[in-house]
């Protein structure tokens, strides 16, 4: 059985929300040095790629405002070029890019809940 796009939606904002309290008043420098931060971040982000990877296309093309691609391909460097993570960009993706993606998860869910 499919999951809904609706849920996996909800899983990409539930990984932002564990991010973002991985990170709260962690420097980079923090980041970078503590491997128990950094390996849940990298976590949360692979489930942010697999997401976004899994919603429908009909569901990408009604929402054109997230690069969906582009957090599935996040995803598979995470994953397959573990060795050579550059964690400095992990950890500006959190700080520059995430902010934005939040911002249209939770557009999409508080739309989608007036819907239902």
């Amino acid at each position: 059985m499919r999951i809904p796009d609706r849920i996996r939606v909800e899983h990409i904002d539930e990984a932002i929300s564990e991010i973002e309290s991985y990170i709260a008043g962690v420097t980079e420098e923090e980041f970078r040095e503590s491997s128990l931060i950094r390996s849940a971040t990298i976590r949360q982000f692979e489930i942010i790629g697999e997401a976004a990877n899994a919603v429908s296309e009909e569901f990408e093309n009604q929402h054109p405002e997230i690069p969906w691609r582009l957090w599935a391909n996040f995803r598979n460097v995470l994953i397959h070029q573990y060795f050579g993570v550059d964690y400095a960009e992990v950890y500006k993706t959190v700080q520059n890019d995430m902010p934005e993606l939040k911002s249209h998860i939770r557009n999409i869910l508080s739309h989608s809940q007036a819907e239902s």
